[in-house]
């Protein structure tokens, strides 16, 4: 089980902007896909990944508490009074946003691997229950 950990842990997740692909995340049932996710914080960023998005995002005040009172509702909210864009279009906001998506892809591979692992070594062993035909 060790070495299948091992080798779970060096293949990094593909696609991870897009439907996220993983040995790990699939043998553990955690399916993960960015354009679903990254508008609805909420569902994946913890409290404190939220305070660091509204940090590297440069958020002023206003913002800063808006964002964390509803951060999908500020994510779809018009940039400005004349703007005819959305919080979450603008590139350093897009960017913080990414920086955690990809820190929580690699969060949930990292929990991903021993379920996974567990898993393979029991498909694989001996004592594995086999159809019958």
């Amino acid at each position: 089980m060790t070495l299948t950990e091992a080798r779970l842990r060096s293949k990094e997740p593909e696609e991870v902007f897009g439907a996220v692909r993983s040995e790990a995340l699939e043998r553990a049932g955690v399916e993960l896909d960015y354009t679903d996710a990254i508008a609805e914080p909420s569902t994946w960023a913890t409290p404190l990944q939220l305070e660091v998005i509204a940090d590297v995002a440069g958020f002023d005040m206003r913002e800063r508490r808006d964002f964390l009172e509803d951060p999908d509702g500020f994510l779809q909210a018009l940039a400005g009074m004349d703007a005819e864009i959305t919080f979450i279009e603008l590139p350093h906001i897009e960017h913080a946003l990414n920086c955690a998506w990809k820190e929580y892809v690699a969060a949930e591979h990292n929990r991903a691997v021993r379920i996974a692992a567990v898993r393979i070594t029991f498909e694989e062993s001996r004592i594995a229950l086999k159809e019958v035909a």
